[in-house]
């Protein structure tokens, strides 16, 4: 739930820009830096939801994930909206199914938007329905992530998430399996290094937390500064009113 995150928010953007919420500026990185530091200036707000909450979505992908990731040893923790998502976009609004086995955390989830998005997916290149499983191991500070998006990328991610995205149609449990190929390559080049554990939702949550802080600190520098998190000092070369020689 780190790439997951900004997938969506990505998709989100664009969409509020063609419909005429957001105005582009005009580099288009500079528009999505000063919205994407915005969005992440507070915590995102995370709930326990239930499934049947939410009427579009594909139930029997949700189970059958589960069915799937339980099989490959991962352990269901959970469904989770984020209320800070779904109030910019209410239309694509969804849940994820949170899952844990010791060094992996993992979500999948369905969006299958609706209404005004549904006009301008053509348009943007935007599937019309997105099924997503994306697993993360925290390591110091740094996120290994895996998921099933590959050409669905709609921003940049920071240098604390390393990424590798699979074709959509892989199925769970081979990215269950490279998933665990990542983590070995990476402790056989750093023994040393202790990933984080997750055995339940509040360990979960707390990794959450972390990566969306790198999201927003990435972007608020990409937005030099703009929308900078409750409590955040800036930065000595960012200092209140500072004046350039």
């Amino acid at each position: 739930m780190v790439e997951a995150f900004l997938l969506l928010m990505g998709m989100w953007f664009m969409i509020a820009v063609a419909i005429g919420l957001r105005r582009q500026s005009a580099a288009p990185v500079d528009g999505a830096a000063s919205w994407m530091a915005a969005a992440y200036a507070e915590p995102h707000e995370l709930v326990q939801v239930n499934a049947t909450s939410f009427p579009e979505a594909d139930l029997e992908y949700y189970d059958r994930a589960r069915r799937e990731l339980e099989l490959e040893g991962l352990r269901w923790l959970g469904d989770l909206e984020d209320l800070s998502l779904s109030r910019l976009s209410p239309e694509t609004r969804t849940f994820m199914r949170v899952f844990a086995d010791g060094m992996i955390r993992g979500a999948v989830y369905h969006v299958r938007p609706r209404g005004m998005v549904v006009l301008l997916q053509t348009v943007l290149r935007i599937p019309r329905e997105l099924r997503v499983i994306e697993l993360v191991t925290e390591i110091r500070g740094q996120f290994l992530s895996t998921s099933n998006t590959h050409n669905l990328e709609r921003l940049e991610l920071p240098p604390e998430v390393v990424s590798e995205r699979l074709p959509a149609s892989t199925p769970l449990a081979k990215v269950v399996a490279r998933h665990g190929e990542r983590i070995a390559e990476h402790l056989r080049a750093h023994p040393e290094q202790i990933p984080e554990t997750f055995e339940n939702m509040a360990e979960v949550l707390a990794s959450v937390a972390r990566g969306n802080e790198a999201l927003g600190r990435f972007w608020r520098d990409r937005s030099g500064g703009q929308g900078r998190a409750r409590g955040e000092r800036p930065r000595p070369d960012q200092s209140e009113g500072a004046v350039e020689d």
